[in-house]
């Protein structure tokens, strides 16, 4: 079987409140699955799936491929969108069934175990399997809200050369109340603007620059910000807008939000 999932970009940062959102973007990740006589994996992360398979508890074996339009190490949801896609697939030919929840779970656990994410992030690994955009309680593995997006834009991706990923926990775990706020506002249906401000908190917190951020608000973006912990930027824009001149200098993918969810 093969199962499709997605990345994504961040609406609120889960080390600042427990609190996480993400939004699906079309970025797709495959994971081909079928059991086999001994495992076998074709992956950059074999060492995260080896630790879902442990978890998984099960004796059957697998054979694995995965092949990932992700951007790796950029802060969108690249290692989520694997974690996720590959437990649903190994759940569904252990169990029979496509249990969104507890690949969830088993994402989470492993990303945390491996020290991938602090936080489990549960938020990416929702969005990247249940599509559209996405609220969780990372600190109780539970997922508050998923909504589809429903006016017409485009995500712009800016990736900076040489600029590697920066995480400064203690820094933004002292921005908890401002993340609180932030979680009220995506539940009032103002995630854009609690996209901008968490891109902002997050430049503040790990020393990234906020210029190519701030200059795409400035030229008319509808949100910007910095995806998970960086250095990835994006910004959310008409269709068929131009690339925001604060980009410059940037590597910029073009893409779209992603409501669909999983597919096999």
């Amino acid at each position: 079987m093969r199962v499709r999932a997605w990345g994504g970009v961040s609406a609120l940062n889960a080390i600042v409140s427990g609190y996480g959102s993400s939004m699906a973007v079309s970025l797709p990740v495959d994971v081909t699955a079928d059991l086999g006589d001994e495992n076998r994996i074709e992956a950059a992360d074999n060492y995260l799936i080896e630790e879902i398979i442990r978890l998984l508890g099960t004796s059957n074996k697998f054979r694995i491929r995965v092949d990932s339009q992700i951007p790796a190490g950029m802060g969108l949801k690249s290692s989520s969108a694997v974690s996720a896609a590959v437990a649903l697939a190994l759940i569904a030919l252990t169990d029979g069934k496509y249990d969104v929840d507890r690949a969830v779970r088993i994402s989470a656990a492993a990303s945390k175990n491996l020290k991938v994410s602090i936080t489990g992030a549960h938020d990416d690994a929702y969005a990247s399997l249940l599509g559209g955009i996405v609220l969780t309680s990372n600190e109780e593995g539970r997922l508050i809200s998923r909504y589809s997006i429903k006016d017409e834009m485009e995500v712009l991706i800016g990736i900076p050369r040489n600029v590697k990923k920066r995480i400064n926990v203690e820094s933004l775990r002292s921005l908890k109340e401002l993340g609180i706020e932030l979680k009220k506002m995506i539940e009032e249906g103002k995630w854009m603007q609690a996209m901008t401000i968490n891109g902002m908190l997050v430049a503040a917190a790990n020393g990234y620059d906020a210029t190519p951020a701030i200059g795409a608000v400035k030229d008319g973006a509808i949100a910007a910000g910095i995806s998970g912990n960086g250095p990835a930027y994006f910004c959310l824009v008409k269709p068929g807008w131009g690339v925001p001149s604060s980009f410059k200098g940037l590597k910029v993918i073009r893409t779209t939000p992603e409501n669909s969810g999983y597919t096999i």
